[in-house]
């Protein structure tokens, strides 16, 4: 690919980022693993080599708003797919404060963002588009009250598993786990050699 052929219709982006100086649920422990940066390494060398384009890395979570302002980029390449502050139900914020900004962005709109979030509204809309979709069955957990055209017996099925998994929250995660596959438990006690 000769790079220095193509054009691009901006010379002055900024690239956001999620946050590595906060926990992010999306990685191993919460925390950035080695392969995280390096990633981002590998991006910044591969964006590097586009002529005549100056891109700037945005990152700092705390003070994001007031930094793209600053920068007043043509455009924002969007990565931050952690979410505003590592959070994941958050993403959304990230578009929408580029649109109160009035900065062009890549990637979804915070409207589309939230509309994604909401499974019974994909799933209608898909319906109504003639898109195939499984039956579906809602479980208020508050009443036990089940609205469904489902089977019972899958409809039974599915409350077993949430008894299993709040009765493994309240008295342990080994609840209900057979012996044998269980590891062993780290004795503090044990004897030195």
């Amino acid at each position: 690919l000769d790079l220095d052929r193509l054009r691009f219709p901006y010379d002055d982006v900024v690239v956001l980022l999620g946050d590595t100086s906060l926990p992010s649920g999306d990685k191993f422990g919460g925390t950035w693993q080695t392969e995280d940066f390096e990633t981002r390494d590998k991006l910044k060398v591969a964006l590097s080599r586009i002529p005549r384009v100056k891109f700037r890395y945005l990152s700092n979570h705390a003070t994001l708003f007031d930094d793209v302002r600053r920068a007043a980029p043509q455009f924002v390449f969007n990565l931050c797919d952690e979410g505003f502050t590592n959070d994941p139900t958050l993403e959304m914020h990230v578009p929408a404060m580029l649109d109160t900004l009035g900065v062009p962005y890549s990637g979804s709109s915070a409207r589309a963002l939230v509309a994604c979030f909401d499974k019974a509204l994909v799933r209608s809309v898909a319906a109504s588009l003639g898109v195939s979709v499984p039956r579906e069955c809602t479980i208020d957990l508050d009443t036990a009250a089940v609205a469904t055209d489902i089977e019972p017996a899958l409809v039974a099925a599915q409350l077993a598993q949430l008894a299993v998994i709040a009765l493994q929250h309240r008295l342990s995660p080994r609840f209900f786990v057979p012996r044998h596959v269980l590891p062993d438990k780290y004795n503090y006690y044990r004897r030195a050699p």
